[in-house]
């Protein structure tokens, strides 16, 4: 017995797929008319179940054989599909004969070629369109728009928005997208000018917001960007993202009461969210509550065990409250996933010192300056590392080589001062400290504190007040 969906349909419009699938599944037959086998593929694009328009193409075709408007609807999905050529030779042999046919023809061509990035092929397309539907310029301007929009054709997308801007300059859907390609052409100005537009029409929309906060805040316009989410925020509490991006926001100016308070709010609404709980740890640890810090980050390892700066915040905050071999095992995660993070060695390094593992920790330092050679700190880090081990040879060494790759370092040529001091070798070590002085003379105190011994040697406290008074 054949059933007809058009009842259907028209009672029960939310659950047109759902009751036409369910009709597919019962093995019964059925019977539709273009009409609705055309609203049904429509449906299919319009939630992106590309496959199953296809396969509805295919029924309506079986019921309708060489029907215009099904072939035409086979074209729109194969385009969809990104099966140009299937749907350019398809294209070809429907025929022309209904006007509304020929100029559908010639649209889905012009789509084609834009697809195919043959520009110049599309556009004597488009223009025929324009040129014989003059009074729905509008709709026409804006559809060829959001074709250069879906292609990334950006520059040609703002183009036709733009006239059709010109023309109904208060269509909300028109200014989002138009917004969207500004913003695509990195013309971050003119991207805010759209949104505000489009809060002027709906300004209860929290997306409108949302989007201009994320502007405001790449022009690290904080203060607007900040307003701008507090209001998506209050036309809808439970926006997620936007409670996440203003966290980060208050985070960034240092209000981290308030940056915990948005993400605690965030993570009820998302709470199988890793990067919520990592940037909750981070939030926590700032404030040395390390135990909930490391409860945060442990929660977050739970729900995604492949970030690794999640492992490396829990072995930080072990190592802050000197539980050494806890450390070490989740430093070494972190580790095992990016061997390339040159701050994750530097950390194992401290580790293995804490734990008098010399010669590991002396590798994991070497690990670092392997990985990033410009970075001073870890010259520097293996340099003390050595002193501490009274290897003063070993460090000068290293120091001199660090001294030679990057020039001008204050903090280096100190340490190589404080060094040859050490050994013994005032005139040299008065030698490093005037340069690093001529360079930064605000970093005595780190010189003292790295030398304290300094202070009783009259030369060197002569050179040091010099540079105090100056």
């Amino acid at each position: 017995m054949k059933n007809n969906l058009r009842n259907i349909l028209k009672h029960n419009p939310d659950d047109q797929l759902l009751r036409y699938e369910q009709l597919l599944n019962s093995g019964s037959g059925f019977y539709l008319d273009t009409d609705q086998f055309c609203e049904i593929i429509d449906k299919y694009i319009s939630v992106n179940l590309l496959k199953k328009a296809l396969l509805t193409c295919g029924a309506g075709l079986k019921q309708h054989p060489k029907n215009d408007y099904l072939l035409l609807k086979k074209v729109q999905v194969l385009i969809e599909l990104n099966k140009t050529t299937e749907a350019y030779t398809l294209l070809l042999k429907i025929p022309d004969y209904d006007p509304t046919v020929h100029y559908q023809k010639i649209a889905l061509k012009g789509i084609i070629y834009t697809q195919q990035n043959k520009t110049d092929k599309a556009l004597v397309q488009f223009q025929i369109i324009i040129d014989n539907f003059q009074k729905q310029q509008f709709s026409i301007l804006f559809a060829i728009g959001l074709t250069f929009v879906k292609n990334g054709t950006f520059t040609m997308a703002q183009t036709f928005l733009e006239k059709a801007f010109y023309q109904t300059p208060k269509n909300e859907d028109l200014n989002y997208y138009l917004a969207y390609t500004y913003e695509k052409l990195n013309n971050t100005e003119k991207a805010i000018e759209m949104y505000l537009k489009c809060i002027d029409i709906n300004p209860f929309n929290p997306m409108w917001w949302y989007n201009i906060a994320v502007l405001y805040s790449t022009q690290q316009n904080v203060n607007k960007a900040i307003e701008a989410y507090e209001y998506a925020i209050a036309i809808d509490n439970k926006f997620g993202s936007a409670l996440f991006n203003l966290a980060i926001l208050y985070n960034d100016v240092g209000n981290l009461d308030k940056a915990k308070e948005l993400y605690i709010e965030a993570y009820k609404i998302e709470p199988h969210n890793a990067q919520l709980c990592y940037m909750l740890g981070l939030i926590y640890e700032k404030q040395n509550n390390l135990n909930a810090a490391f409860v945060s980050y442990k929660t977050s390892a739970k729900l995604d065990n492949t970030n690794a700066d999640t492992w490396y915040g829990m072995a930080i905050v072990k190592y802050n409250l000197n539980a050494y071999p806890e450390s070490l095992k989740y430093i070494k995660k972190a580790v095992k996933i990016n061997k390339q993070n040159s701050t994750y060695f530097y950390a194992l390094a401290k580790i293995y010192s804490k734990m008098s593992n010399f010669t590991k920790a002396e590798t994991a330092y070497l690990n670092c300056i392997k990985i990033e050679p410009d970075l001073a700190q870890f010259w520097l880090g293996l340099a003390e590392f050595y002193t501490s081990s009274n290897a003063y040879l070993k460090a000068l060494g290293l120091l001199e080589k660090a001294n030679s790759l990057i020039l001008r370092n204050p903090f280096i040529l100190m340490q190589l001062s404080a060094l040859q001091l050490k050994l013994n070798n005032l005139r040299v070590s008065k030698i490093y400290l005037k340069q690093a002085l001529i360079i930064d003379k605000k970093q005595i105190g780190y010189f003292l504190n790295f030398c304290p011994q300094a202070k009783n040697n009259a030369e060197i406290s002569d050179l040091l007040n010099k540079y105090v008074l100056l």
